[in-house]
């Protein structure tokens, strides 16, 4: 729970940018840590095709919530105007020109909301089925 509520307890400095991974990475070991529950809290699992069918909504409903995490870290980064690409100066035949820096697209937070939020839709009608 450290992890979530003091990330920066994990760091030998304060850094935005690995706070947010870290705590990314803490939902992902809560949603990990709730797949062994649900087979605790069942008192008997007959192996029947009703009870996979149960587990498999249980475990994409976790997946869903775990994807609000990476979500939500982009969407962030978007607020914190990270998504914004800067200039860059570029010299060719002893000039120097100004360009537009461009990230590749894997790196852009508005790529990580549209994926993140289509996976948590969709892994989340699959957990409510």
């Amino acid at each position: 729970m450290n992890f979530i509520f003091h990330p920066s307890a994990s760091l030998l400095s304060r850094q935005r940018d690995a706070e947010g991974v870290i705590r990314q990475y803490a939902v992902a070991l809560l949603c990990l840590a709730a797949i062994p529950f649900y087979f605790v809290s069942r008192e008997h699992i007959s192996g029947s095709d009703n009870d996979f069918a149960r587990f498999e909504r249980y475990l994409a409903g976790i997946l869903a919530l775990y994807h609000h995490s990476p979500l939500l870290r982009a969407v962030c980064r978007i607020i914190r105007g990270e998504d914004r690409l800067g200039k860059v100066e570029v010299e060719s035949g002893g000039k120097t020109k100004t360009k537009e820096k461009s990230e590749p697209l894997l790196k852009q937070p508005r790529f990580h909301v549209v994926v993140h939020l289509v996976c948590g839709v969709a892994l989340a009608g699959k957990g409510l089925d």
